[in-house]
C-alpha cells in the first residue's frame, strides 16, 4: 500500500513538473516577438521593451476579403472622380458657363450613384460576414534605434497562428498614439 501511494505521488509530481515547465501562452508569444525583433531591428542592442499587451484571440475581418477590398478601392476611385467633376462644375459656374457646369454636375451625380452601388455591396457583405478564429494577437510597444541611430518608439500588433508557434503577420499600430 505504501509503495502504491509513493508511486502515485511520483506520477503526480512528474505530471505537475511537466506542465509547470511548459511556457504559458503569453510568454510564448512574447518570446516569438523578441526572436523576430532580433532579426528585424536595425540595432537589437538598442531595443527596450516598453509594454506588452494581453494575448487575445484574433478573428477574420470582412475588410480582409479580396472582393471587399476591390469594392472599397472602387468606391474611393469613384468618389475622387465625382469630387473632381464637382470642382469643374464649380469652376464652369464661376466663368458663367451653365451648360458645361450642368454637364459636369450630372457626371458627378452619376459617379456618386455608381459609388453607392459598391457601398451597398460592402454593407451587404458586412452584414453577412461571420468572423472566424484565425489565431492570436498581441500588441507590443518598444523603443529602438532607427537606421539613422535615433531612438524611436514603435507600437506594433503581432498576429500568431492558432497553435502559437509562429508570427503570421505584424502591422504598425503607431496611429494609436495620434488618435488618443
Amino acid at each position: 500500500m505504501k509503495n502504491y501511494l509513493l508511486a502515485k505521488l511520483a506520477i503526480i509530481s512528474l505530471i505537475l513538473t511537466t506542465y509547470s515547465c511548459k511556457q504559458n501562452p503569453q510568454k510564448q508569444a512574447e518570446g516569438l516577438i523578441k526572436k523576430q525583433l532580433e532579426t528585424s531591428l536595425h540595432d537589437i542592442d538598442s531595443y527596450e521593451s516598453v509594454e506588452f499587451g494581453t494575448l487575445d484571440s484574433a478573428f477574420s475581418q470582412v475588410e480582409d476579403l479580396e472582393e471587399y477590398k476591390n469594392y472599397s478601392e472602387k468606391i474611393d476611385e469613384l468618389r475622387a472622380k465625382a469630387s473632381e467633376k464637382g470642382e469643374y462644375a464649380d469652376e464652369y459656374g464661376m466663368f458663367g458657363l451653365p451648360a458645361e457646369r450642368a454637364k459636369c454636375a450630372k457626371e458627378a451625380v452619376q459617379l456618386l450613384k455608381e459609388a453607392m452601388y459598391y457601398v451597398k455591396k460592402c454593407q451587404e457583405m458586412d452584414s453577412l460576414f461571420v468572423p472566424k478564429f484565425i489565431g492570436w494577437r498581441l500588441e507590443h510597444t518598444f523603443r529602438a534605434n532607427n537606421p539613422e541611430g535615433h531612438k524611436v518608439i514603435s507600437h506594433r500588433v503581432y498576429y500568431f497562428d492558432k497553435d502559437l508557434t509562429k508570427i503570421v503577420r505584424d502591422e504598425d499600430n503607431s496611429k494609436r498614439e495620434s488618435e488618443e
